[in-house]
């Protein structure tokens, strides 16, 4: 298995949070501990984010008041890339060939899954 680093950094994901991310620690730099980050709005809506970089696993959950109604789990995924534009930043997760995950939390949160050609 060849091991790449992800396009994502911390300093990105701490900048599309707004936050320091929990980790458990594993080792001694970010890349080697899986790394929680979440977001959440005053009507109780929920995004955490979870990564481990050196693996690439990440687990996306949506939650309304602690209920989890959404939750979407890639082992090895094959990017995940933070994209700052002019009226928003996003995170883009690439599961596969065909699959993504595009996550948006400014103004609102919205979180796009693509597979194959279907959108959901």
């Amino acid at each position: 298995m060849d091991i790449k680093d992800p396009s994502v950094n911390e300093w990105e994901l701490q900048a599309f949070f707004g936050s320091e991310h929990v980790s458990r620690d594993f080792g001694d730099q970010w890349y080697d501990s899986d790394s929680l980050y979440e977001y959440q709005v005053s009507t109780g809506l929920k995004l955490t984010f979870a990564i481990h970089p050196i693996h690439l696993d990440v687990r996306v959950t949506l939650s309304l008041n602690e209920n989890i109604f959404y939750d979407w789990q890639v082992c090895g995924a094959l990017d995940v890339h933070y994209i700052e534009e002019v009226t928003q930043s996003k995170l883009v997760v690439e599961a596969g060939e065909n699959e993504k995950c595009k996550i948006l939390i400014s103004p609102t949160i919205t979180l796009k899954h693509f597979s194959g050609s279907v959108g959901t």
